[in-house]
């Protein structure tokens, strides 16, 4: 999942040296390389007692962080909300009390307030979940004064993008403030589709910006769309290719409002086109004014 761990976190596990799977772990690296295959096939549940035991020997900032951020994902996928809520707490704590993560790390701090909002959102702990969804905009280094949380419920900009902390099953894990640009949010899901709402109109924008990230950026498709607000609008379709060989080729529709000031685009990856598109065009109902 995109946001679930830096890629300097398993990039720098694979890189080390194999461990078998039976040993028993003497540190932590050799503890957290085990849990590692186990994530990467999508097996949380053989995934989640390697990690526990990895968290029993993680003793430095960075280690107690990034074990407790594989725990919160972990424990949501398998729908272990008390878990996750503590895990994501206790990872944003552990970024908040060391200086060097504080300084390079926080927005990790933004993501895990969001997951704590997700564990409080399931059984309904209203309080937490407006408290955590406070601290996902607070912690956020790239959002401005413009944005004002709406308690339980999610975030809105002064120019007046609205950003519900959930859209479908998409969660929001970051909101860009537009001190350079237009206010922005970015939602994933756990199939890996990404959502992202921008303030204003800015298909060209959206495509030189995924075109940074896949140099096989190559427009496959422009068509007219009825979006379900009693509008038609422009939709163009991306072919992104992968962002490294063998991940899974990426593609992304971006969607623009014909009357109203707002963009928004979908990434997802090959095979989910049809759950894209309709999570596309329930995004683009939420804008709709009150």
């Amino acid at each position: 999942m995109k946001h679930a761990f830096c890629a300097g976190i398993l990039a720098a596990s694979l890189a080390m040296p194999a461990f078998a799977q039976d040993e028993a772990p003497a540190d932590f690296m050799s503890a957290f390389r085990q849990v590692i295959p186990h994530v990467m096939a999508g097996d949380w549940e053989s995934a989640l007692a390697p990690a526990e035991t990895a968290l029993a020997l993680a003793d430095t900032p960075m280690d107690r962080y990034r074990i407790r951020h594989m725990l919160t994902d972990i424990n949501a996928r398998l729908g272990y909300w008390e878990a996750t809520g503590r895990y994501a707490r206790q990872a944003a704590d552990v970024i908040h009390g060391d200086a060097e993560l504080a300084a390079t790390r926080m927005v990790m701090a933004s993501h895990m307030a969001a997951e704590e909002a997700r564990a409080a959102w399931h059984p309904g702990d209203t309080a937490r979940l407006a408290d955590a969804n406070a601290r996902m905009l607070r912690d956020h280094p790239e959002a401005s004064p413009g944005w004002q949380v709406q308690g339980d419920q999610g975030a809105r900009h002064m120019q007046g993008l609205q950003c519900p902390l959930f859209i479908a099953d998409h969660l929001r894990f970051d909101v860009y403030g537009g001190s350079e640009g237009d206010p922005a949010c970015l939602y994933w899901n756990h199939e890996d589709i990404g959502l992202r709402l921008t303030q204003g109109s800015h298909a060209s924008a959206e495509a030189e910006r995924m075109g940074e990230t896949y140099p096989d950026l190559q427009s496959t498709r422009f068509e007219i769309v009825t979006t379900g607000t009693g509008e038609n609008a422009p939709l163009t379709s991306w072919s992104l290719g992968a962002s490294r060989p063998g991940t899974p080729e990426q593609f992304a529709m971006t969607l623009e409002h014909p009357l109203q000031p707002w963009t928004v685009t979908v990434q997802y990856p090959a095979g989910q086109d049809a759950a894209a598109r309709a999570v596309l065009l329930q995004a683009f109902v939420s804008q709709q004014p009150d």
